[in-house]
């Protein structure tokens, strides 16, 4: 999350996120953390989720604590070359390499603010991928965990709130 807190001392300290899913929630907390005066997260819809209720809470990562736990050999390399195969090559690559060089990082940052990963039994072989690497959420899921942690940061959360133009000064 260094990148968001060097991007918010280079800017304002009053951060709107758009979009209350997975990501937009994430966004709020480390802008939050980073130390943003104000942080407000607008979402469209009467609930939060985006997309992230709809991919079933499922996370992959390379090099996790579950997967070593289990015994499994994995590398960021191995998954990367996975992932832009499945996306038939069309993935932008440097943004495709920082998700999967960062993915371990992120499901222990998820844990840390109280996301419940299964056992390492719960990991599985996911579309295209050749090992155990991902995993479904336990009850509630993440966005449950990441609304309380965003509210418990005092993140403004505005639901049936659209996003329709960007303002600027």
């Amino acid at each position: 999350m260094n990148l968001v807190r060097k991007s918010i001392e280079k800017t304002t300290k009053k951060v709107v996120i758009v979009g209350g899913g997975g990501a937009g929630l994430c966004a709020a907390i480390a802008a939050a953390d980073a130390g943003a005066a104000e942080v407000t997260l607008l979402e469209k819809a009467s609930m939060l989720g985006g997309d992230t209720l709809i991919s079933g809470q499922i996370i992959s990562a390379a090099g996790t604590r579950l997967q070593k736990e289990a015994g499994i050999e994995d590398s960021t390399a191995r998954y990367l070359a996975e992932l832009l195969a499945g996306g038939r090559y069309r993935s932008d690559v440097v943004l495709a390499a920082t998700l999967v060089q960062h993915g371990a990082e992120a499901w222990d940052w998820l844990a840390s603010i109280g996301c419940q990963f299964p056992s390492p039994e719960g990991l599985h072989v996911q579309h295209d991928h050749t090992v155990a690497r991902s995993v479904k959420f336990l009850p509630p899921g993440f966005v449950g965990p990441l609304k309380n942690a965003a509210e418990a940061r005092g993140v403004k959360i505005l639901l049936k709130t659209p996003a329709t133009r960007l303002l600027t000064e």
